[in-house]
């Protein structure tokens, strides 16, 4: 499991936890100050939908520095309780000792919430993933039919544990399989600039996260090392000159071919995928950008920069319409006949 901080809410902030279970808020912001979890913002519920209200409390809470947890209260409930949505803000341009304090102690904040009351989650580093249409296209997504089959797979394993009883048609626990020594060696080198690009694979049957392979490539060399026939998380430092200026962006890729079939596959990936990001966080490493593919042909140089620096290349795509003709003389008025 992910390692904890410490740090607790302290008495102001379990008063409000309380309050919220009646409905009284529609929002809560938790911040981390002086080592503890505090309240640092409330958003009353009123006669709006959670839909009318979404950008309101996120412009009226999020700063774009300043790492924090939002607990987002949906009009529908999970039994008897409000269904509520979490959001960890850690952007990019955030120290990194509030980027590991963040993700280090987001399950301590689900635990004295309730863990089973939170129903959607979302970490975002920009703002862009933030927004309510991102948000609801990750939600449609997934079809009731392939939730049902990911459930049956659930079954099949034995690991419905990890899925909240009362809201299994909705959303699904995330799972946190063990990263081998071998991979963890090859994380550790990629911190010491050892390496700038890692592929680890999923063992399923031993429910492990192996190491596939590790070494040093170009990004014109990124789109050939990932698999067309099986998923895989990828982890890729992208050195590259941007204004005249040399970056350096750690990328996770992850990987899910539309070649793979098996829906138990899928879903193991899919669910680990959150809990090893943050394994990563937590041996150092900060990931600048995440991104999802099907389609390895797609990644290119282009492409993660057009993902990296997505408003910049939309402004360059942009062109002023054309100018007419030096002297086009005096305009004439055309008569219409009947």
């Amino acid at each position: 499991m992910s390692h904890q901080t410490g740090i607790r809410p302290n008495k102001d902030l379990q008063k409000v936890l309380f309050e919220s279970k009646s409905g009284k808020y529609r929002a809560i912001k938790v911040s981390i100050n002086n080592e503890e979890l505090c309240c640092t913002g409330r958003f009353v519920t009123g006669k709006n939908s959670w839909e009318k209200d979404y950008d309101e409390v996120l412009n009226k809470f999020i700063e774009k520095d300043v790492p924090c947890y939002v607990l987002y209260r949906f009009d529908e409930k999970i039994s008897h309780d409000h269904a509520w949505l979490l959001f960890t803000w850690i952007p990019d341009t955030a120290s990194v000792r509030n980027k590991m304090l963040y993700a280090s102690t987001k399950a301590t904040m689900k635990i004295h919430f309730g863990t089973a009351n939170i129903s959607e989650e979302i970490h975002a580093t920009t703002i862009s993933e933030l927004d309510y249409k991102h948000f609801l296209k990750s939600k449609i997504e997934k079809s009731p039919s392939y939730q049902t089959e990911e459930l049956n797979e659930f079954q099949k394993l034995e690991i419905t544990r990890e899925v909240s009883s009362s809201n299994s048609n909705k959303t699904f626990g995330g799972l946190d399989f063990p990263v081998t020594e071998a991979a963890t060696k090859s994380i550790r080198n990629f911190c010491e600039n050892r390496c700038n690009y890692i592929q680890f694979t999923m063992n399923i049957e031993l429910e492990i996260i192996d190491l596939f392979v590790s070494k040093n490539i170009d990004v014109n060399m990124l789109s050939k090392e990932i698999l067309t026939n099986k998923p895989g998380y990828h982890l890729f430092n992208f050195r590259h000159f941007y204004e005249e200026e040399m970056k350096s962006v750690n990328i996770f890729i992850y990987s899910m071919p539309l070649h793979v079939k098996s829906i138990k596959e899928k879903m193991l990936y899919s669910s680990c995928k959150n809990a090893f990001i943050d394994r990563l966080m937590q041996h150092g490493v900060y990931i600048h950008k995440k991104m999802e593919i099907d389609d390895p042909t797609e990644v290119s140089e282009q492409f993660i920069l057009d993902e990296v620096y997505p408003k910049a290349m939309a402004q360059r795509q942009q062109f002023a319409k054309p100018k007419g003709p030096p002297s086009r003389g005096v305009k004439r008025l055309t008569k219409v006949k009947d």
